[in-house]
């Protein structure tokens, strides 16, 4: 409608006409009359409108002559012949395809059809009526990317433990892999009980809350004590052997004295990690807590999205999809044990479909 008002404008060249009326001061303040450019306007519309009609009149009544010319073609009893001829030799086929698969088709359609209920008694006791669930499509993917950041947080990490580690680059990586399994999987586990936040039930709300409060207390106590860690590994690496007071000839063994140099750095770690946990000396431990708390927050949510937000909400929507596949794919089982038998009767395609010689003109063709 704007188009039309617009092309109105242009046509007419309203702007205009109403600019050179208005200091000529028309129409008159109590006019009850049309002046020329309403009445110009009127007839344009009017004019439109006219020409609409008659086109529309013109495709109607080709229509209409179509329709009466593709009625002429169709000989009604020779089509209805055809398709009884078509299902005649495939009703055998289809009485006993159904006597045996009868039973299963229908315990499927019943499994279906209970599993749809229960969604619907679920949406309507909890108040989800009102959307479907929302859940990843492929949990393998879903979970392929946390691996992929559990790998990242442990090339990133295992440079820094590395360097005070007796074990050199490989301790690191060793350090780094275990310190990345137990921050990813306790922030998984965080993010797949918060969603419990969301149910209905307090009781289960207040469960969710503590159980979730224990798992981040849990997850930053594991990274500040493993960046505690590295700095006594480095402090205790640093120390020079001569300050010891013992003979060569009574030292420990070198792998007696690398147990003993771990037990000392995990003493001191767990000294000052007790006296000031966030308490560190260089800004390297800080890189290493700041990037563990932001792959824990990514990896938490990716728990949390990993099933719908409602608890239980997700698995109910999937059986019911999984029900009507079962169901779906018992229909097509018997459509193909159909087909055969079709085939080898008619070829492949129907007789009441090949062309206008059978009675059936193509101009019908995909009609009823």
């Amino acid at each position: 409608m704007q188009k039309l008002v617009d092309m109105a404008r242009r046509t007419l060249a309203i702007d205009q006409k109403a600019t050179d009326a208005a200091r000529r001061d028309n129409p008159k303040t109590l006019s009850a009359s049309l002046d020329v450019t309403e009445s110009e306007i009127c007839a344009h519309f009017v004019a439109l409108a006219r020409q609409r009609r008659e086109s529309c009149e013109e495709n109607l009544a080709r229509l209409q002559l179509d329709r009466k010319a593709t009625a002429a073609k169709i000989d009604i009893e020779q089509t209805r012949d055809s398709f009884a001829r078509l299902l005649s030799p495939i009703e055998p086929s289809l009485e006993t395809l159904k006597s045996d698969h009868a039973t299963a088709l229908h315990q499927a359609k019943e499994n279906e059809a209970r599993a749809l209920k229960h969604l619907r008694w679920f949406q309507q006791k909890h108040g989800l009526h009102y959307r479907a669930a929302s859940y990843p499509q492929s949990p393998f993917y879903h979970f392929a990317i946390v691996a992929a950041l559990a790998l990242v947080e442990w090339v990133a990490l295992a440079a820094f433990y590395a360097e005070g580690s007796d074990f050199g680059l490989l301790g690191g990586v060793l350090i780094a892999m275990t310190l990345s399994i137990v921050n990813i999987s306790l922030a998984i586990l965080s993010g797949s009980l918060l969603r419990y936040v969301n149910h209905r039930s307090p009781r289960r709300k207040a469960l969710a809350l503590t159980g979730v409060a224990l798992l981040y207390t849990c997850f930053l106590l594991v990274t500040l004590a493993a960046a505690h860690y590295r700095v006594a590994t480095n402090d205790v690496a640093q120390t020079p052997p001569g300050l010891s007071t013992q003979s060569p000839t009574s030292l420990p063994p070198p792998q007696v004295a690398r147990d003993l140099d771990q037990w000392r750095a995990a003493r001191l770690a767990w000294q000052r990690f007790a006296s000031n946990p966030v308490g560190f000396e260089d800004v390297f431990s800080w890189i290493l807590v700041v990037l563990a708390v932001i792959f824990g927050i990514f990896a938490s949510y990716k728990g949390y999205r990993l099933d719908d937000a409602y608890p239980g909400y997700g698995e109910l929507d999937r059986e019911l999809n999984a029900r009507r596949t079962t169901s779906g794919a018992r229909i097509g089982h018997g459509a193909d044990r159909v087909s055969p038998s079709h085939e080898r009767q008619h070829g492949s395609h129907p007789p009441a479909i090949r062309g206008p010689a059978r009675g059936v003109p193509a101009t019908t063709r995909g009609r009823r």
